[in-house]
């Protein structure tokens, strides 16, 4: 049996949840979301629960205080198949991902990995292209959050000449990311097409938050715009696209 606290805390989401979808859902509040995504782990991590959309989905569902005993009855069967299940270890999901082509969204959080521009790039153009083995994606994305190395890549796409250099060097040679080249020929790839200003928002300097799941085939989600400082929530069918749209998002914000 839970405690009370959760049951305040699910009590608590319910009326989040509302006042937001009042306010017109993720189109009209990006914070207000970001804060719904961050009591929904904090819930189902009480269950040790992965955090995936099929999970979240549960707690979306909860629409008044007279489901939240189901709900939880729900959750902690979900929990105890879970544990109870011969777990995978992250490599094994991952190879199972590549096989599958599941999409970063579902894979990367049940591995504990953030679902930011440089992960679900190399989990979409390098893993589930083949171009490299599952266990040398998993090294890489390990450590390159381990390292906390997001913040240096943002700094690389910010930066001019020199520093460009410095920080490409610190990431390429430094940290010896494997992947840091095709990703920047891609962000590159992109500002050409766009033909912007040299004051351009760049793709990498955009963190996706989270994903909530529509349907079968489409996703709201949330990024962040580290330059302007600002969130911005799109639509999107996958990982990639939404890197795209966040882009496009931040421009036409300018």
């Amino acid at each position: 049996m839970k405690s009370k606290s959760l049951k305040q805390e699910l009590i608590y989401y319910i009326s989040l949840k509302d006042e937001f979808e009042k306010k017109g859902g993720p189109s009209a509040d990006a914070e207000m979301f970001e804060a719904v995504l961050e009591l929904e782990e904090k819930i189902l991590k009480q269950f040790a629960l992965p955090i995936t959309l099929s999970n979240s989905k549960i707690l979306r569902e909860i629409f008044d205080e007279s489901e939240i005993e189901n709900a939880i009855w729900v959750l902690e069967l979900r929990a105890k198949k879970y544990l109870l299940s011969t777990p995978k270890s992250e490599l094994e999901i991952l190879a199972d991902a590549q096989n599958k082509k599941l999409d970063a969204f579902d894979v990367l959080p049940e591995i504990g990995l953030s679902t930011n521009s440089y992960n679900t790039f190399v989990y979409e153009n390098i893993l589930l292209k083949k171009k490299a083995t599952p266990k040398q994606v998993l090294d890489e994305l390990i450590y390159f959050q381990k390292k906390k190395l997001l913040k240096l890549l943002v700094a690389l796409e910010k930066s001019e000449s020199m520093g460009k250099l410095f920080h490409y060097e610190s990431l390429k040679k430094g940290h010896k990311l494997m992947f840091i080249d095709a990703y920047l020929d891609v962000t590159n790839n992109e500002e050409e097409h766009q033909n912007k200003s040299k004051k351009e928002t760049k793709i990498s300097d955009f963190y996706l938050l989270d994903v909530t799941l529509l349907n079968s085939n489409n996703f709201w989600l949330l990024c962040h715009d580290f330059v302007n400082n600002k969130a911005y929530v799109v639509f999107a069918t996958n990982a990639q696209a939404a890197q795209i749209l966040c882009y496009n998002q931040a421009l036409s914000n300018k």
